[in-house]
């Protein structure tokens, strides 16, 4: 039977252990199950992203037009740096960028509370959002910050491209650069890799699966994920695994076991150091994202556990037509104080909620190339992390920026997570939700057009389907430990 359960983040995360994400899961059954198009482009069924993208001109000339003058002490000649104009598509982006209003704390509360009501915004933010960060919204982030922060942005753009790098998708130079970078990475990792594991897309494949880890928790859980990946999904597309300087050791039995037996290369973000007084260290992302070899890339944290083989995704007819790029929503949405909607030039709403970035599928070359340029954003805000992240909680959301930022079309898949279960101390810590043994059981699911009775109700409930009886449930719980797994992280 149907339960409804209320979003109420902080009980949800009290009272279970999230070790799947529900949109993972079902995202990973097999194709019987699922529609050919599954992944929508909103949450709730509407036809565009929070603000639609604008139509791409793909000829056109570089904008003459001058920036407005309060760009003057930073710009002064009122133009986006010159070695941007050899990519006219992204040069009119971030005019179009820049030209976007600069508002005041207060003209912003009075223009985002109209599609925020603030007493449901409330409701739908997490607390962090409200207590944590809400006072440096306030006395950080001045009409002067937004100017230097936006142009910060294109200035890191164009200071790529003036190291000889692209930030538009250049396919016969990633090409070419592809199989350079091959070459040297095999050979400082592992030169018997294409004979010890037998990949069916070699030398210089397009497609792969990229993750970032290194730590104790993050390796056991990568190798949990891999194994099952390779040996029981059949998965044989490339693994790049992304790390920090010194965390995974070469003589390591788990780097071994990585690259030899499950046909990883490992890298390191040798530009990247962890901040040592942070919680969790998420700003590896976007730097392994745009610096791997695939032109796409299904994104996977260490903790996701596909029930299938994911390489369907890269199918997806939502993907392919909504600028090759695919996101998961999280459980929260932005709150109607939080300055990014000034910064980045949007008006509040609450069509999206925020994304979870433990999956994501990207294709470099989408959206004409400009989807690379929207990774080099997303590296941008996790670089200068201790800025951002007071944004947005971790990586999650500095990809969403990026490709708003852009004004670039992304498709939303319409599932959120839930929990796999309650940790039972009376069975070695395994997992309980009834019959299921604590398998996935919750998973919600939305007909094409979802329309709930009110507004409130459309915000605050999500449709949950009873799911424990499909038979790719069975086992999985056995299988999952018997690979290294363990309850909690």
């Amino acid at each position: 039977m149907p339960i409804r359960l209320r979003l109420r983040l902080q009980v949800v995360l009290a009272a279970a252990v999230v070790l799947l994400l529900a949109s993972t899961t079902l995202l990973f059954l097999p194709a019987e199950y699922l529609p050919s198009d599954y992944i929508p482009f909103n949450v709730f069924g509407s036809s565009s992203p929070s603000r639609p993208a604008a139509s791409l001109d793909l000829h056109p000339e570089p904008s003459s037009s001058s920036l407005s003058e309060v760009y003057r002490d930073l710009l002064p000649d009122l133009r986006i740096p010159s070695s941007l104009q050899r990519y006219p598509l992204l040069y009119n982006r971030l005019h179009a960028f820049l030209s976007r209003p600069i508002r005041s704390r207060d003209n912003a509360t009075l223009i985002n509370e109209i599609k925020c009501p603030r007493a449901l915004s409330n409701r739908l933010a997490t607390p962090y959002q409200q207590f944590d960060y809400a006072a440096s919204w306030k006395a950080e982030v001045t009409e002067e910050t937004i100017r230097k922060k936006r142009v910060e942005m294109v200035r890191y753009l164009a200071d790529i491209v003036e190291r000889g790098e692209d930030v538009v998708w250049n396919a016969s130079k990633a090409e070419s650069n592809g199989r350079l970078q091959q070459a040297g990475i095999l050979s400082d990792v592992n030169l018997d890799i294409s004979r010890r594991w037998p990949l069916s897309h070699k030398p210089t494949p397009s497609r792969g699966f990229v993750t970032a880890a290194g730590n104790g928790d993050t390796l056991q859980r990568l190798l949990t994920m891999l194994r099952i990946m390779r040996k029981h999904r059949k998965v044989d597309l490339p693994f790049e695994i992304w790390t920090y300087p010194d965390e995974i050791s070469t003589s390591s039995d788990e780097y071994v076991e990585l690259t030899e037996q499950l046909g990883a290369t490992v890298h390191v973000a040798r530009e990247l150091s962890k901040d040592s007084g942070a919680w969790k260290n998420y700003q590896i992302k976007g730097q392994a994202m745009v610096a791997s070899l695939f032109q796409e890339i299904i994104f996977l944290d260490s903790d996701n556990i596909p029930l299938r083989d994911p390489t369907h995704l890269f199918e997806s007819k939502r993907y392919k037509e909504n600028g090759r790029a695919a996101f998961w929503p999280d459980l929260s949405k932005d709150h109607v104080d939080n300055a990014i909607w000034r910064i980045i030039g949007d008006e509040c709403d609450l069509d999206l909620w925020s994304f979870e970035s433990g999956q994501m599928v990207i294709d470099k070359a989408g959206n004409h190339g400009l989807n690379l340029a929207a990774l080099h954003l997303a590296s941008y805000f996790q670089e200068n992390h201790k800025f951002w992240f007071n944004l947005c909680a971790g990586d999650k959301d500095m990809f969403r920026w990026a490709f708003r930022a852009l004004d670039i079309p992304f498709a939303v898949s319409p599932m959120w997570a839930a929990p796999l279960g309650h940790l039972n101390e009376e069975d070695h810590r395994r997992f309980w939700t009834g019959p299921a043994r604590g398998l996935c059981t919750d998973l919600d699911t939305w007909d094409s057009e979802p329309r709930l009775q009110d507004e409130v109700a459309q915000h605050q409930h999500v449709e949950l389907q009873m799911l424990s009886d499909l038979p790719e449930f069975a086992g999985f719980e056995d299988m999952f430990f018997n690979e290294g797994g363990r309850a909690g992280g």
